[in-house]
Parts: structure tokens; C-alpha cells; sequence
């Protein structure tokens, strides 16, 4: 777990300014979209929360497998 953890670091500590920025809106629409589940004025905007959500999420679990993989093969 412990080198699992630290493989994460590594490749985290590669991000650019694209990979930070696209974790932010990650974060942001998590966030928002926690908070539409309980406000029901937004709701009609939640299928866009949650797309914009997940789409991030992807890109940001795809980014960091890829630097762990390229770290793992570069040692």
C-alpha cells in the first residue's frame, strides 16, 4: 500500500498546469454537484454537473495511471 501511495506521489508530482486545473473543475463539480442533490432550483442542471464531473474524473485517473505506468517503466 505504502508503494502504491508513493507511485501515486510521483506521478502527481508530474502534473502541468492543464492536468492541476482539470482536478480543480474536478473538484469544483463534485462539489456542486453535492450540493444539487439538496437544492432543488438546480436540479434541471445536475445531468451537466455530473457529466462534467465525471469526464474530469476519467481524464484525471487516466493521467495519473499514465505517469505512474511511465515511472514504473522508467526505473
Amino acid at each position: 500500500m505504502k508503494q502504491l501511495i508513493e507511485r501515486v506521489h510521483n506521478a502527481a508530482r508530474t502534473y502541468s498546469v492543464l492536468d492541476f486545473g482539470v482536478l480543480k473543475i474536478c473538484l469544483f463539480a463534485i462539489g456542486l454537484w453535492t450540493g444539487i442533490v439538496y437544492a432543488r432550483p438546480l436540479r434541471s442542471r445536475l445531468c451537466f454537473i455530473q457529466s462534467t464531473a465525471l469526464t474530469s474524473f476519467i481524464y484525471i485517473l487516466y493521467t495519473t495511471f499514465r505517469k505512474m505506468c511511465a515511472d514504473r517503466n522508467g526505473k
